[in-house]
């Protein structure tokens, strides 16, 4: 939480002659830690959340340093301090408000902003007759989309905007003849995040906006004559995210805003087929989905 400037609050240096080994809470020597003021309000024994210099923490954790003290950032603008080093993180000039300071190593940070405004479409045609195994057809129209693995401690901040004329996937497929399965699926969708992780932490905060005209995927199928399955599927979204993680901790903040008008269609002909069928549409606005299945007792990855 960053401190707010206080008229009051005074450098603070780091005392590199001492040799003690934990903090002083009184903000007199501390070893191989920054030196810490006591409160203003003269108690001693509490850090100043009102304003003081707050240099408090564990080495290495992101700490925010107190952008009233000159020493270290410009009045005004929260930069991150970094308590493992005796410099801003970054910037030695305080002047940078979106440092980041990263507290461990193996940690993935993902910072993505994403607009679009053109027309983005896929189309397929085809016509297939007499094949020896399966056959798969597969169009998609997309906006932005986002699509992160990780094995390690995961942080993501992602924005995505789409304000296109047109957004659409189409397909217009004849198959004939087959001898294994026939999959055939059109997708269309403004803005699509999907993040799999398996770590200790995945903090993920995310906002889609879609304000195309009409993202819409449409099938047109003629299909005869498959020794196999068949399985059609049309769909469209306006936003969708997707997070599948083992993490202990997965906090996730999600904001989906749609105003356009979203179409899934399927139109198909089919006879003939040895095994299942399966049609399906979908049209949905903003679509979210989370799988967690961590382990309750499990240790987290540094083993504390």
């Amino acid at each position: 939480m960053a401190c707010a400037a206080e008229s009051t609050s005074t450098s603070t240096v780091y005392d590199a002659a001492s040799t003690g080994t934990s903090s002083d809470t009184t903000g007199s020597d501390t070893g191989g830690w920054q030196a810490v003021p006591s409160d203003t309000s003269g108690s001693g024994t509490t850090y100043d959340a009102g304003g003081a210099n707050t240099y408090g923490g564990t080495a290495g954790d992101p700490t925010y340093f107190n952008t009233n003290d000159n020493t270290g950032g410009t009045a005004g603008q929260p930069t991150y301090y970094n308590t493992n080093d005796s410099t801003a993180s970054g910037d030695t000039t305080g002047s940078n408000s979106t440092a980041v300071a990263t507290a461990t190593t193996g940690a993935t940070t993902i910072l993505n902003g994403q607009v679009t405004v053109g027309a983005q479409w896929s189309t397929v045609t085809t016509n297939l007759d007499t094949v020896g195994g399966d056959v798969i057809v597969q169009s998609q129209g997309a906006g932005n989309v986002l699509d992160a693995t990780t094995f390690n401690d995961t942080h993501v901040v992602s924005t995505q905007d789409a304000g296109s004329t047109n957004i659409g996937s189409t397909i217009d497929a004849t198959v004939t003849n087959v001898y294994g399965g026939v999959g055939i699926t059109g997708q269309a969708f403004c803005n699509s995040i999907n993040i799999s992780t398996d770590p200790a932490i995945t903090d993920v905060n995310s906002t889609q906006n879609c304000h195309a005209q009409d993202p819409g995927s449409e099938v047109t199928a003629n299909v005869s004559n498959v020794n196999g399955d068949v399985a059609i599927a049309s769909s469209a979204y306006g936003n969708t995210f997707a997070e599948d993680t083992n993490a202990l901790t997965a906090p996730a903040t999600i904001r989906q805003n749609n105003t356009s008008n979203v179409f899934g269609t399927a139109n198909t002909v089919i006879r003939n087929v040895g095994g299942s069928v399966a049609v399906t549409a979908a049209a949905i606005g903003n679509n979210a989905q989370i799988v967690h299945y961590s382990t309750a007792g499990a240790q987290p990855s540094n083993g504390q």
